[in-house]
């Protein structure tokens, strides 16, 4: 990824590639992300955007088009809101299937808790361990 700062012009880029302001009814962001929900994702834009410089990668998930920026994407998005006309974007709940409904919902109830899971299964593994070795030094 090269470094860019010119963030204008990238969002121009960008929204020129998905198809410009009629091909997108929601944006947003998160921390790294530039999230575009698209009427119809143009073929080839996923790849064309990927090669422009201060671009990470682009993910297609959950009927979102992410495009991954890193942590300008708040300048970036920025810029977006300036390009596209706030009143002519759509307010209808993005279209998700059942499948990705249950991954986003479970991902949302354990991302805040996986790194205990992890430690507490760590833990157990030492202490099952530990116990094992006790026994058989006994017996």
């Amino acid at each position: 990824m090269a470094a860019i700062r010119d963030y204008t012009q990238l969002a121009k880029d960008i929204l020129h590639e998905v198809g410009g302001q009629d091909n997108v009814s929601q944006f947003s962001r998160c921390a790294t992300r530039l999230r575009l929900i698209l009427n119809e994702v143009p073929e080839g834009a996923a790849e064309r955007i990927k090669k422009m410089p201060g671009v990470i990668t682009v993910v297609q998930s959950g009927g979102q088009f992410q495009v991954v920026i890193g942590t300008h994407v708040s300048d970036v998005y920025q810029a977006m809101s300036l390009l596209l006309d706030s009143q002519l974007l759509s307010d209808k709940q993005q279209k998700m299937s059942l499948i990705d409904s249950v991954i986003a919902a479970m991902s949302a109830i354990f991302a805040p808790i996986i790194f205990i899971l992890a430690a507490a299964g760590i833990w157990d593994i030492a202490r099952w361990a530990h116990l094992r070795a006790v026994y058989v030094s006994d017996h």
